[in-house]
């Protein structure tokens, strides 16, 4: 019964001294993370895009978060035939990695109008990109699809390859 009680007491006053004696600290020092291995390469898309081709010209900007969500809102204005077309986008999306291709899947929303001086339209659409990084150039090439439509004049499918 006293060998008992010893063991217990000496069992309790471990429980007791131990924490007491342990302790831990915040790590210090200098740390370095190498991602030299095949097809962990780190891609974020935040920036400013400005493009112009013909008589359009396409400017937006893209914010990712560091879980591969992306969004972000911008401009496109353009003159056709006469027809001047100024539209607002608002981006949103992700990029993941599969296998050792990284894809981005944006959507984007527009709203605008449409002129020829006289009579002013609306339009509204929806383009979902869905590009793939090529590791050699840094662009992401892919394909554009959905549709945008005029008031009272219809709509047009868009179905296009596209790179920036």
């Amino acid at each position: 019964m006293i060998a008992t009680f010893i063991k217990r007491a000496l069992g309790l006053w471990l429980m007791v001294l131990l924490p007491a004696l342990s302790y831990a600290e915040v790590p210090s020092g200098h740390y370095a993370n190498h991602f030299g291995q095949p097809g962990t390469d780190i891609w974020d898309l935040s920036g400013v895009y400005d493009e112009t081709e013909n008589d359009a010209s396409f400017n937006f900007t893209i914010v990712q978060d560091d879980k591969g969500k992306i969004s972000g809102q911008g401009t496109a204005t353009g003159s056709e035939e006469g027809i001047d077309i100024e539209l607002d986008s608002t981006i949103s999306g992700s990029i993941k990695s599969i296998g050792e291709v990284a894809r981005a899947v944006l959507k984007m929303k527009l709203v605008g109008t449409a002129t020829d001086g006289f009579q002013v339209v609306d339009i509204k659409g929806k383009i979902k990109f869905t590009l793939d990084v090529d590791r050699l150039s840094g662009l992401l090439i892919g394909i554009a699809e959905g549709k945008l439509c005029v008031k009272g004049g219809g709509c047009e499918a868009v179905n296009e390859a596209v790179q920036f």
